[in-house]
């Protein structure tokens, strides 16, 4: 009898053992368990059965904003300002071809009378003012006794207002000369002169409204008989407004 109660104990723990041992494998599946889909705690507060949690998206990368293309106008700018093309309308017709003419620079302000007299364009050296000067446009006149007067004319042509000239002898030999110088607009006495060597006088006439001017040079006394040296009507010009060419 007492083998048999050794027997049964011992089976009673090896049964316990092969319980503990199931309910080991069972605990460690889970996917029985009836507990996992919600229970209540202590505290009344339902459990949530876990789940993996997923992946977090990635957030996108910020992409570059594109710089806004500024406008051409912007900031007082003009089309074609950078660039170096004209503006529309700026140096172009309407048809869109360049313009390429040149405005017109109006009428010239001064007329030398050399370049009417082309034969007596010469350059005369007079002494202004204790001072020599070159006059590149000059009338030059012979001294002579045998033909001791000479006259040159010219038309005054609208919008002239005045005739300015520097009249005198040159300075070239012989010396001893002394000449008259007398200008007449449309038949009247404007300005005369009596000039000895290295003498000169700068002469303004008013001429607007005028037709004729007339300039007599003569021949006092020679340095050589019967030819002396030469009179000068230096730079002699009409010119309009204010008179901007340097006299002599």
């Amino acid at each position: 009898m007492a083998g048999e109660g050794r027997y049964t104990k011992l089976g009673t723990v090896i049964g316990a053992i092969g319980l503990l041992i199931a309910y080991m494998s069972l605990a460690s599946d889970r996917s029985w368990w009836p507990y996992d889909q919600a229970v209540g705690d202590d505290r009344g507060v339902e459990a949530v059965p876990s789940s993996p949690s997923p992946d977090p998206s990635p957030e996108p990368s910020p992409s570059e904003e594109p710089s806004p293309t500024p406008d051409p106008t912007a900031g007082g700018e003009r089309t074609g300002e950078r660039t170096g093309e004209p503006s529309a309308g700026v140096g172009r017709d309407d048809g869109g071809a360049e313009d390429s003419s040149v405005p017109d620079a109006g009428p010239s302000p001064v007329q030398y009378l050399s370049d009417i007299e082309g034969t007596r364009d010469k350059s005369a050296t007079l002494v202004l003012g204790g001072r020599q000067r070159q006059c590149l446009n000059s009338l030059m006149i012979a001294a002579h006794l045998f033909q001791d007067t000479k006259t040159l004319e010219y038309s005054i042509d609208p919008g002239w207002d005045a005739f300015r000239a520097v009249a005198g002898i040159d300075t070239a030999p012989p010396a001893g000369n002394r000449m008259r110088f007398t200008v007449f607009v449309d038949g009247r006495q404007a300005a005369v002169h009596e000039l000895s060597d290295r003498e000169a006088v700068e002469i303004e006439v008013p001429v607007a409204g005028k037709s004729q001017l007339k300039l007599v040079t003569e021949t006092l006394r020679a340095g050589k008989v019967p030819k002396g040296g030469y009179g000068a009507w230096g730079d002699a010009r009409f010119t309009r407004g204010a008179d901007t060419e340097a006299a002599c």
